[in-house]
């Protein structure tokens, strides 16, 4: 009941940030200085974000991708409030920006890869949601939306996403046969 309803909270919150007009523009800039619940969103779709790539982690085909229904509800709506927090709000796209991401446990047993090394933050994190995508479409159009809420405007997110890159190419049998590196 407790995760029934705090899911009712948050999907109530994502579509009351929704508004294009000075009220809701107050209450995203409001809720992004005075209170700590961007990182908080941050913090709980990276928990959702290891926990699938450790239940993923070897599996080479996107239909083998798995999401349970409730994880699909849950960072959709996560992916969502985020995006709505960032509207318009410069302070929000820094926030997401500096906030740092943790590791959690579920990820612990992965092999350490280059990417592991480095600190990931908030708009790593939301990047990393369209990984996921495959395995629930609403979630790969909220985080287009959220994506572009959090890089209009701001050079310095822009900037961050510019200088991403791959650091390990995907291999698999399918790939090698059709002759693909």
């Amino acid at each position: 009941l407790t995760n029934q309803v705090r899911q009712l909270i948050l999907e109530i919150l994502a579509e009351s940030l929704t508004e294009e007009c000075n009220a809701a523009a107050r209450v995203r800039a409001s809720i992004g200085k005075e209170t700590d619940l961007l990182p908080i969103v941050v913090a709980d779709i990276a928990k959702v974000l290891d926990a699938w790539l450790a239940d993923n982690e070897g599996k080479v085909t996107r239909d083998q991708l798995s999401l349970t229904e409730g994880d699909k509800r849950h960072v959709t709506s996560l992916v969502r409030l985020l995006g709505n927090l960032c509207f318009q709000s410069r302070h929000n796209q820094d926030l997401l920006r500096t906030t740092k991401a943790p590791r959690w446990p579920e990820s612990a047993n992965r092999m350490t890869t280059s990417s592991d090394a480095k600190e990931r933050n908030g708009l790593h994190i939301l990047l990393s949601t369209t990984s996921m995508s495959y395995s629930c479409f609403t979630l790969r159009e909220w985080a287009l939306v959220a994506i572009r809420s959090a890089l209009e405007g701001n050079a310095a997110n822009q900037a961050v996403v510019a200088e991403l890159e791959a650091e390990k190419a995907l291999h698999s049998a399918a790939l090698d046969e059709m002759g693909i590196r």
